[in-house]
């Protein structure tokens, strides 16, 4: 029994490999160091994406918005937001367009899920597309959380000084189309 399951990981190990080889089909012109680095920069950008929801979950709107460039944009249904002082003030109530009051953000906290990341990376440039689902928390305990979204992400990044912000998120709702 023993032969067996170790030829069963050999047989995984080597389809794993083979995975990995053809993976880099087309890059034979990259050296080591630019696939290196290209991966180096995809794990960044994983930590941004990761950081992005703790802090967005979180509230912790200035950390938020320090994951964005100085002129870096949110585009929601719920609105616009350009540069970091108006990421910090998101979920504060604001003026519509007509000069009515828009209430303030999500009353509560959310626990976002994002799958079905795909990022690009070109140079100190890259492109990000995942699909999330959002939920508020149960409030009492025995009860269930809900649903409060589902939707898309479609992002620029840029890389500054060795450090990717986003350069722009556009949050789509519902079945987004994402196209990459």
């Amino acid at each position: 029994m023993k032969t067996k399951n170790w030829q069963l990981l050999s047989i995984g190990f080597l389809a794993g490999m083979a995975l990995a080889v053809r993976s880099y089909a087309g890059d034979e012109k990259k050296s080591v160091e630019q696939r290196l680095t290209e991966v180096e920069d995809k794990e960044q950008i994983r930590n941004l994406l990761a950081r992005y929801m703790h802090y967005l979950d979180a509230r912790e709107m200035v950390k938020y918005s320090e994951l964005f460039t100085e002129d870096g944009v949110v585009n929601a249904a719920q609105g616009k937001w350009t540069g970091r002082t108006e990421m910090q003030n998101m979920f504060k109530p604001r003026k519509n367009p007509d000069g009515t009051e828009r209430a303030a953000g999500p009353p509560r906290p959310m626990i976002h899920y994002v799958i079905d990341s795909v990022i690009q990376v070109n140079g100190n440039e890259a492109r990000h597309w995942a699909k999330y689902f959002a939920f508020f928390p149960a409030e009492k305990q025995g009860e269930r959380p809900t649903v409060s979204g589902i939707g898309g992400y479609n992002d620029w990044l840029v890389k500054k000084d060795g450090v990717w912000y986003f350069k722009r998120r556009d949050i789509l709702h519902e079945n987004p189309k994402i196209e990459f």
